[in-house]
C-alpha cells in the first residue's frame, strides 16, 4: 500500500482488511494479528469491526471445538443456532429428535442461543419426549468469539423454521462448510 499514497484512507483500510483476511485464510495468524493491530475502534470503526470479525469467525477443528464447548469428541451433532423464537420451529426439531429412527442413529442436538420467550415450553417438551440425554441446551447469548466453536463442532445445521424471509444462520453454515437442513419456507430454499 505504500506504493499508492494517493488512495483515500477508507479504500486503504478496506484493502488492508482484505490482506488480513487473506493472511488468516493462509494460516498466517501472527502476520494478521500484526496487521490488524493498526486499527483502533475510535479511528477506524469499519476496518476494526471487519478485522475482528475475521479473527472471530476462523474455523476451528471439530475436536478442538467440541473440547472447548465441553462436549463429547465423538458422535453426531446437529446444531440449532441463534435466537430461539416460536417461528424458528425448535419444537418441530425436538419432536423429530424423539422419532425412533433418529434415536437409533445416536444423534445429539445442540441448541445454542437466547430464548425470546419463556423457555419452559421447550424444557418441558424435552422432558416429555425423554430427550434430556440427547439435547444440549446452551440458552444464552453466543458471543462473536464463540460462534466458531459452535459451528465448527456441528456435523449439520438445522433451520426448521415455520416461516422466514431469510436467515443469518445460512451464511454461517456456508462459511463453516456445514450441510444444512431447512424447511421449504420463505427464502430459505433459494439460499440453500
Amino acid at each position: 500500500l505504500a506504493d499508492f499514497p494517493k488512495l483515500r484512507e477508507e479504500v486503504r483500510h478496506l484493502i488492508q482488511v482484505k490482506i488480513i483476511v487473506s493472511q488468516l485464510k493462509q494460516g498466517k495468524m501472527a502476520e494478521a494479528a500484526k496487521s490488524s493491530a493498526a486499527f483502533t475502534f475510535m479511528d477506524h470503526t469499519p476496518a476494526f469491526y471487519f478485522t475482528n470479525a475475521a479473527f472471530a469467525f476462523q474455523k476451528a477443528d471439530t475436536e478442538e471445538a467440541r473440547k472447548w464447548l465441553g462436549l463429547p469428541v465423538n458422535g453426531k451433532l446437529v446444531l440449532f443456532f441463534g435466537f430461539i423464537r416460536e417461528y424458528k420451529g425448535l419444537d418441530l426439531l425436538l419432536r423429530a429428535m424423539a422419532d425412533q429412527r433418529i434415536r437409533n442413529m445416536d444423534i445429539h442436538l445442540l441448541v445454542a442461543g437466547e430464548f425470546y420467550q419463556d423457555s419452559k415450553t421447550y424444557t418441558e417438551l424435552i422432558s416429555a419426549l425423554h430427550l434430556k440425554d440427547r439435547v444440549i441446551l446452551r440458552a444464552q447469548f453466543i458471543r462473536d468469539n464463540e460462534v466458531k466453536f459452535y459451528c465448527s463442532a456441528a456435523d449439520l445445521m438445522v433451520q426448521p423454521y415455520r416461516n422466514a424471509t431469510q436467515s443469518g444462520v445460512t451464511p454461517l453454515a456456508y462459511h463453516f462448510e456445514k450441510p444444512m437442513i431447512v424447511t421449504n419456507v420463505g427464502g430459505l430454499p433459494a439460499m440453500v
